[in-house]
């Protein structure tokens, strides 16, 4: 049951990232989309222009982008598990995943890295084998370090969620970044938590193998005890089978000769070739009993 309940709880969090990041996407996407409307529409884009570093691209498209790019790469991982090439080759759909993840960021000038943290948590829930695990988890982790506004400005013309605030007045602009910082640390607090469970999780796991293990060792000396328990009662049965049947033997054989030397003494007086003969018997019947007791 607590097992049950600690793997609950790690999906629990694995959804409250997915969704805490799908937030974070929309939020800064609607900002940046609503801010050039805004900008537009009050007379403010000579301004505007002059406090940035480059144009912006179509401010719908990049919200549409990013937005619905968001919701195909959460269809894309609902579906991965059922197509049968995915199971096969676990670290393509991982690049598909960093792919899509490196689109959206693009047109919300990668002020959402945490969609990262996802592609990690897939790679510790899907990816089976420990290499090719590694692998993924090392590719996002560079991808993580090279989303960096400040280095990426210098190849990429966009321009910074800062920027877009520096139309507002100081209050608008303070609470618009606290909603984004606010949105950004739980999704780091929600990545530590889910790398916290799992990490939990496996540890459990391992201390349940290591008992089954245990378990397995102890059922296997009880039966190795069995089999030589099993081994000592045949040998009890086959002494007490050799036993019977060299009694058997020596009844049948010294019954005989009993009966035969007491004919003899009876006979000897009479006919004494007679006599001879039936001691002749009797010796044939000696030898026959003492090679069968020899044989058992």
């Amino acid at each position: 049951m607590i097992q049950d309940i600690k793997k609950y709880n790690v999906w629990i969090v694995y959804v409250c990232m997915w969704l805490f990041s799908f937030f974070t996407v929309w939020y800064i996407a609607i900002v940046m989309y609503y801010t050039l409307v805004h900008v537009t529409q009050s007379g403010y884009a000579s301004d505007f222009i002059k406090n940035i570093s480059t144009l912006s691209n179509v401010p719908i498209r990049s919200f549409y982008i990013a937005v619905f790019g968001f919701v195909g790469l959460f269809c894309f991982v609902s579906i991965r598990k059922k197509i049968r090439f995915f199971s096969r080759h676990q670290i393509i759909p991982i690049l598909i995943e960093l792919g899509l993840s490196l689109l959206i960021m693009k047109n919300i000038s990668f002020s959402a890295t945490c969609i990262l943290f996802l592609i990690i948590a897939d790679s510790l829930l899907y990816v089976d084998k420990p290499v090719d695990r590694s692998i993924c988890i090392i590719l996002v982790f560079l991808a993580y370090m090279l989303s960096n506004y400040g280095y990426l400005s210098n190849y990429i013309p966009m321009i910074s969620f800062q920027e877009y605030l520096s139309v507002y007045n100081s209050k608008t602009h303070g609470l618009l970044l606290g909603i984004e910082v606010t949105l950004s640390n739980l999704n780091i607090v929600l990545f530590i938590a889910y790398i916290f469970l799992y990490l939990q999780k496996q540890m459990d796991e391992t201390q349940k193998f290591a008992a089954l293990n245990a378990e397995l060792k102890r059922l296997n000396n009880q039966l190795k005890g069995y089999a030589n328990l099993r081994e000592k009662m045949g040998e009890t049965k086959e002494r007490n089978r050799l036993a019977r049947e060299i009694h058997d033997t020596l009844g049948h054989t010294l019954t005989g000769l009993s009966v035969g030397l007491e004919a003899c003494r009876v006979m000897i007086d009479k006919d004494v070739n007679v006599t001879k003969a039936q001691l002749g018997i009797l010796e044939e019947s000696a030898k026959r009993g003492l090679t069968d007791v020899r044989r058992s």
